[in-house]
């Protein structure tokens, strides 16, 4: 907000509150209510002569609760509230908050509860009511009572002023009010306390232009100028005292009611450099105490009434519209100007015109085809004196009169949205679940309430060691995905959130880790080395595909035709293939196995052929001859392997000899050098 705040000394003239016969019309109220008030507590007071006499009274139903307030959800109302002033004279028991057009409704015993099951996008009026033994109270309303078109998400941003009287929103979205007794300019420029950003003596209205600078009716009937330099001007002179009927334009021209002769006119100040060009753009009015301005440059008028402008007698009140050509026409009659009649005028961003009328308690629309609507005012409010506007159509209304229980200050600001049950973002989709495979996992999940918009697609996101990866998106209405490009052997998990056109919502629980992996590689470098009717079968370890290798399979092949497998543990690189038959030649492969299934096979190994030492030769007979002795015998099973030659072995006094080989495939031989007349075996 572009404000230039100045040190402030509020300034409660002496006359000030002496002087209230003379005060805008739209005060008047509130002095009436008061004077009844106290009327009513002297009317209540025990007479003091004689002695005090106590008579039992019938209990009766409670007052109404007050002070409604509305939170709007997914399907939803929340309503809170304040115990009403009486209970009748008997407890109240219960609560109930109900809604129309809908038979829903929530009780309870506190003081706040939540309508379910609402439509969204339908507009709904909330009415609340207290119960006692002896029956139901009336209805109290959030804000809107009869002729409600919509219920209001209702927020107070501010009590504790002194009767404020009109609020404005300037182009920066800041709300200014006038808070006519504390003779200040409050600025609400965010959440918490307003900021005071002028003191005017008794203001009644102020405006901003695109500058800064604030413009002000003040009491003494002056309108004045605070320029964001910090210097105080006086523009104008002569107007109602503290006087509502103040607005402005895009360009900085203010229009000010309630000036020249018996203050019937409406003029104009057209920024000129530094200065105002001043001139009348309606005349002939009895108490013009409320302006607003369209954006087409019409001007319309809220007129205090007793006499209308062109001289028929009536005690109505008008509201007047001025065209940009000057043409002046009377477009709604207010009725009896109870109260002062409009207070303060604006247009919201729809081009509807909304009109204050504190006296009776209701705010008039009029659309821009004419028709009217009229609000009655709910028991939130006292008065309702201002009423603005922001560009996104959140309505400020000026409370005068609420006192939340402050007897020494009078005011409080509301700040209302016009509101229905909306959707909201999904919640978390649920049972994410996912699958391993190879470099990628299928997940799937279940969808969640959408909370009243379609769901449009889902964000899955990887986690890999704590850390989130890049979300994938996944078109609703699927609910499930393969996520491709991971590591295997790496453990991942994923979370699924929702989307609609409401936003992303809460990501679902992670998923429990997943694994991706595929079968194992080939084993590499096998080699072979024969043994007796058997074989050792070595091997490298290769790549386990990301899990866990549990077995090998050594496959024998005699010629190309595979023999039966044999299977060994996952955490040896040799074996022993048993079962060969020696003299056959063998070739062998090997596949490892993980949890995938089981790999190619490896390259072949080199050739071998399972053999053994040969058996013992048989017959052996023995001839002798003149120290020699020639023998002969009958040759043994080779055992897979061709005999190379035999070892004959003669032995005297059982001693063994000098061994004597002979050359297979000879089956005898003759032994010389012998003793003659020993004996050899």
């Amino acid at each position: 907000m572009h404000l230039e705040l100045h040190s402030v000394q509020r300034r409660m003239r002496p006359g000030l509150r002496e002087r209230a016969h003379e005060k805008p019309r739209k005060i008047r109220f509130t002095l009436l209510r008061q004077a009844a008030l106290f009327a009513a507590l002297l009317a209540a007071l025990p007479t003091l002569a004689g002695a005090a006499v106590v008579v039992p009274r019938a209990a009766t139903v409670p007052d109404a609760p007050s002070s409604v307030l509305t939170s709007i959800g997914n399907g939803s109302i929340t309503v809170t509230w304040t115990a009403p002033a009486s209970d009748g004279g008997s407890p109240i028991t219960s609560y109930t908050a109900a809604v129309l057009p809908s038979a829903k409704s929530c009780t309870t015993s506190t003081l706040s509860c939540t309508i379910t099951g609402l439509s969204n996008g339908t507009i709904y009026t909330v009415n609340v009511v207290a119960k006692n033994a002896v029956g139901t109270s009336a209805g109290a309303n959030p804000l809107i009572g009869t002729g409600a078109s919509a219920v209001y998400a209702t927020t107070l941003l501010s009590t504790g002023l002194n009767y404020p009287q009109c609020a404005q929103v300037d182009t920066n979205g800041n709300l200014l009010v006038a808070d006519f007794y504390n003779s200040r300019i409050l600025a609400f420029t965010g959440p918490g306390a307003p900021l005071e950003a002028w003191g005017p003596y008794g203001p009644g209205c102020v405006v901003s232009d695109a500058a800064g600078n604030l413009f002000a009716n003040d009491y003494d009937g002056n309108l004045k100028e605070l320029t964001v330099a910090g210097t105080e001007v006086t523009l104008l002179t002569g107007i109602v005292p503290g006087s509502a009927a103040l607005t402005i334009d895009a360009s900085g021209t203010i229009y000010v009611g309630g000036v020249g002769p018996n203050h019937a006119d409406v003029v104009k100040l057209t920024p000129s450099g530094s200065t105002f060009t001043q001139s009348i753009v309606g005349s002939g009015f009895n108490d013009p105490n409320g302006l607003a301005l369209d954006d087409q440059g019409n001007l319309y008028v809220g007129d205090g009434g007793a006499v209308d402008p062109t001289g028929v007698a009536a005690a109505d009140a008008f509201i007047y519209k001025v065209a940009p050509d000057g043409t002046q026409k009377k477009i709604y009659d207010l009725g009896a100007a109870a109260g002062g009649g409009a207070s303060q005028l604006a247009v919201d961003p729809s081009g509807n015109l909304w009109i204050t009328d504190p006296g009776i308690d209701r705010l008039v629309e009029i659309a821009p085809d004419g028709t009217v609507s009229t609000t009655t005012l709910g028991s939130l409010l006292g008065a309702v004196s201002g009423i603005a506007f922001d560009g996104d159509g959140t309505m400020f209304l000026v409370d005068s009169f609420q006192s939340n229980g402050d007897v020494a200050n009078y005011g409080a600001i509301y700040q209302l949205t016009v509101a229905t049950p909306h959707s909201t973002a999904p919640d978390a989709p649920t049972a994410v679940t996912g699958v391993h495979g190879n470099g990628k996992v299928t997940l799937t999940w279940t969808a969640p309430a959408n909370n009243g918009s379609a769901l449009t697609n889902y964000l899955v996101t990887p986690s890999l060691g704590g850390n989130a990866l890049t979300a994938l998106s996944v078109a609703a209405p699927a609910t499930g995905t393969t996520v491709t490009g991971l590591q295997n052997g790496s453990t991942y998990t994923f979370t699924v959130s929702a989307v609609n056109a409401n936003g992303q919502g809460p990501a679902s629980q992670a998923s429990a880790p997943v694994v991706p992996s595929t079968v194992p590689d080939a084993p590499t470098s096998v080699t072979a080395t024969k043994a007796n009717a058997s074989a050792v079968v070595a091997w490298t370890a290769p790549n386990n595909g990301g899990a866990s290798i549990t077995s090998y399979v050594i496959t024998p092949y005699l010629g190309a035709q595979a023999q039966s497998p044999q299977v060994v543990g996952p955490n040896v690189a040799s074996a022993t293939v048993t079962g060969l038959t020696n003299g056959s030649t063998y070739t062998f492969t090997v596949s490892a196995v993980n949890m995938n299934g089981t790999s190619t096979a490896s390259s072949a190994s080199n050739a071998i052929v399972p053999s053994a030492v040969p058996g013992t030769p048989s017959n052996v007979v023995a001839t002798k001859g003149n120290g020699q002795v020639t023998l002969t015998w009958t040759a043994p099973a080779n055992n897979g392997s061709a005999l190379t030659n035999y070892l004959v072995t003669p032995s005297l006094g059982g001693n063994a000899l000098t061994a004597l080989s002979v050359a297979a495939p000879a089956t005898g031989t003759t032994v010389t050098g012998l003793q003659n007349g020993s004996t050899y075996t």
